[in-house]
């Protein structure tokens, strides 16, 4: 056996060897950055165009209308990237290297495909799609010269949001939070050249996402087809296999609901907010939203870290660990929405002017933000639960919970309670929603525990 193929088992053997704290560390803490900095897509085109001259609120607007668009494209990509990450790992710990090969391989190749499919049907009726997520005649210009530019690069952000998976779950958290540098990175720098130097507006900060994008899918397809992966990305594993899509489509079916259910809130939200508080609630609620988005991203990092731990040892059989991967993943995610939480009450104007500063859109977000994020810290029990019954292959359980917060709570929630409370209802829609999603996840990973326990003492027996 070459030195080359017994480093690439040691990479993968580490994860039902090594200790799980310090596996979890290695692999969230890179997952978490990345997360973090990717996050920066969304917030610094916001924060650009929310203080540019001549676009602020009204383009802070059309950015808001135009993201369920963009979610539901991740929501493709995460399908697939997702999907196809959660049964990779698992072959992996079966030590199964070629049936690990063609998962990655059918994948990306179902990402490039689907990617293409949704900007053709995306462009056919732009303008009904944005009118649908709430745009109005003011913002529509605005929302139209942004969506076309990236949904013409669409079938750069598929790749790049899949291949951030499979690094990770080829043991390369590094790799993967490179990739997530280099997209933000690049957006950053130009977002601030596009918008500010070359007063592009709009298309200037579409250009800036769709260059950032385009590296970090760069960087992710280079890495499957060189020396730095672990397993390959080959031709002939790209060919079409229904039976294999079929079951990565299944296993990702939770990560791709997700990203629909987030787009039909919004639908909803911002169709509700522009009846009862007009562009400004919806201008407000999009930079609460990019704030959430930012605190619970981390916890979306560490679910992410523990998802290749977990698979792996799903596949080894080794439930001891899996039990303490799911611990402590819990527990961090917790902390860290505890602290997200504490901000919001101790500095939400703070928060809220990042994103503009006129008087009576910082004067809603203040107020917004504190209804809206009442229950934070118990979110990342959500998060969590949801994606350690994807990395166990319970693809089922794990589209009940995910569905469980947005589409069966909070969007009945925001469809009822403003008819009785007006534009409160909407907010308080967000606190319940969460309480019930939360103790719905809590009584699955009670049941689940029960049972590792149950596996656990047989294996002493």
């Amino acid at each position: 056996m070459t030195e080359d193929v017994l480093n690439r088992k040691s990479t993968h053997d580490r994860l039902g060897t090594k200790k799980v704290g310090a596996l979890l560390i290695e692999f969230s803490v890179p997952a978490t950055i990345g997360m973090l900095v990717n996050a920066l897509y969304n917030i610094v085109d916001r924060m650009f165009i929310g203080n540019a001259k001549g676009i602020a609120s009204m383009g802070l607007t059309a950015l808001t209308v135009s993201f369920p668009i963009m979610m539901i494209m991740m929501g493709i990509a995460l399908m697939f990237g997702a999907g196809g990450a959660a049964l990779f790992s698992i072959h992996l710990g079966e030590k199964d290297r070629e049936g690990a090969e063609k998962i990655l391989g059918n994948a990306i190749a179902m990402i490039f495909l689907t990617s293409f499919l949704f900007m053709v049907i995306a462009l056919w009726n732009l303008k009904g799609l944005l009118t649908l997520f709430g745009a109005s005649d003011e913002s529509m210009p605005y929302a139209m010269e942004y969506m076309r530019i990236i949904l013409y690069a669409s079938i750069l952000q598929g790749p790049s949001v899949g291949c951030n998976h499979f690094m990770r779950a080829d043991g390369s958290p590094k790799s993967a939070m490179i990739s997530m540098f280099i997209g933000a990175g690049f957006n950053i720098m130009f977002d601030y050249i596009f918008i500010y130097i070359f007063d592009m507006g709009m298309t200037g900060a579409a250009l800036a996402t769709i260059g950032g994008q385009g590296l970090s899918a760069l960087w992710g397809i280079t890495y499957f087809i060189t020396k730095r992966s672990n397993m390959k990305l080959r031709l002939r594993n790209m060919r079409l296999q229904l039976g294999l899509i079929k079951n990565i489509a299944m296993a990702g079916v939770p990560s791709f609901v997700n990203q629909i259910s987030g787009s039909l809130l919004n639908l909803i939200l911002n169709n509700r907010l522009r009846y009862y508080g007009g562009d400004v609630a919806i201008g407000g609620m999009g930079a609460i939203n990019s704030l959430q988005q930012l605190m619970v991203l981390p916890t979306i990092g560490i679910s992410h870290g523990a998802q290749p731990i977990i698979g792996y040892n799903r596949g080894a059989g080794n439930y001891r660990r899996i039990k303490e991967t799911l611990g402590k993943a819990i527990l961090a995610a917790t902390v860290i929405a505890v602290l997200g939480f504490t901000a919001t009450r101790l500095i939400p104007g703070i928060l809220i002017g990042a994103f503009g500063k006129e008087e009576e859109f910082r004067s809603f977000g203040t107020m917004a933000i504190k209804i809206w994020m009442l229950l934070l810290p118990v979110i990342g029990t959500q998060i969590i639960g949801s994606l350690y019954f994807q990395a166990i292959g319970k693809p089922k359980i794990s589209l009940l919970l995910t569905m469980t917060r947005q589409m069966l709570v909070l969007i009945p929630m925001i469809l009822i309670l403003p008819n009785f409370f007006g534009l409160k209802g909407i907010l308080y829609s967000a606190p319940i929603s969460d309480f019930i999603s939360f103790s719905i996840t809590l009584s699955f990973l009670l049941i689940e525990i029960r049972r590792i326990n149950y596996i656990l003492k047989k294996e002493q027996q």
